[in-house]
């Protein structure tokens, strides 16, 4: 209930988030708007290593086919209230940040079935957006700058040839794309 209440959307102007359809394969939210997409994991208790996902195989075909929603890491209280919720822009998901957990075994109901966790250790700080901090809302304004600040990077094509010429990089096509880790906490030094 909080969450359809207070939930916006980073990504656009709009102040709601609406349910996604029942049985929606990963995706809890989306924005009627503009179409972003949320996946919503809800803990009392926080580990800032991993969280628990869902299976395996199907994150690794998610992440393939560049369908991965925005995560909404929510972390309540024993008296249900919110004390932190995080929000992982869907372009840091990769396959460097899951790891596969152990097959269930014989006595599970699902023998054999193959789970995720989320490394949150392996997506840099740049990747983890505070919405709510110490109990504390960050200003929306706040949210949408920091979300937009790391989509725009996304946004270019992953091989030039869906789109991006050589002559339109900076440096005159020189091949240095240093420019698109130029905040990030992972930026490699050479």
């Amino acid at each position: 209930e909080w969450c359809t209440r207070e939930l916006y959307c980073p990504a656009c102007d709009s102040d709601q988030l609406s349910q996604s359809k029942p049985n929606s394969q990963a995706v809890d939210f989306m924005c009627a708007k503009c179409e972003q997409l949320f996946q919503l994991k809800s803990l009392r208790s926080w580990n800032p290593r991993k969280i628990v996902d869902a299976g395996y195989e199907a994150m690794l075909r998610a992440i393939r086919a560049d369908r991965t929603p925005n995560l909404l890491v929510l972390q309540y209280s024993s008296t249900w209230l919110i004390q932190n919720l995080l929000l992982i822009p869907r372009v840091f998901f990769s396959e460097s940040v899951i790891e596969k957990r152990n097959p269930l075994s014989s006595q599970a109901r699902r023998v054999g079935w193959v789970g995720c966790n989320i490394l949150l250790s392996q997506i840099p700080d740049d990747g983890k957006i505070a919405v709510v901090s110490a109990g504390v809302p960050v200003l929306k304004r706040v949210v949408r700058e920091e979300f937009s600040r790391v989509k725009r990077p996304a946004e270019i094509p992953r091989r030039l040839g869906d789109g991006l010429s050589m002559s339109s990089m900076p440096s005159g096509g020189s091949g240095n794309l240093d420019f698109l880790c130029k905040n990030s906490t992972n930026q490699r030094k050479t």
